[in-house]
């Protein structure tokens, strides 16, 4: 997807397979937040549009979303929503490249 320092389309690298022929799954790492913007939410629900791909968040805010690479072919986008019980849905575009962490997500009151 998008490298963090050009804004220019970068390669997914394949990472393989696992012995069971499944492919080796990328994780791409964040924090659900608050509306104040610092005080970490735990239990939201994180999941890659149209995919089994999904996780919550754990009592720090931060998640871990495991997904397959190859989804993300040709630059190609994927959105991850995010729900919590109380707040609107919001939606994150899924980054990769080296060093890319996606940016926290402030959920905000219906």
């Amino acid at each position: 997807f998008d490298d963090e320092t050009s804004g220019k389309c970068v390669s997914i690298p394949d990472l393989g397979k696992n012995a069971d022929g499944s492919p080796v799954l990328a994780t791409v790492i964040g924090r659900v937040l608050a509306p104040d913007g610092r005080t970490p939410m735990s239990g939201a629900h994180l999941q890659i549009q149209g995919t089994q791909f999904g996780t919550f968040s754990d009592n720090a805010g931060e998640y871990r979303l495991a997904f397959d690479p190859s989804m993300l072919a040709k630059c190609r986008k994927q959105y991850v929503q995010v729900v919590a019980p109380g707040y609107r849905t919001e939606l994150l575009t899924l980054m990769i490249g080296p060093r890319v962490r996606s940016d926290d997500v402030v959920l905000r009151r219906h």
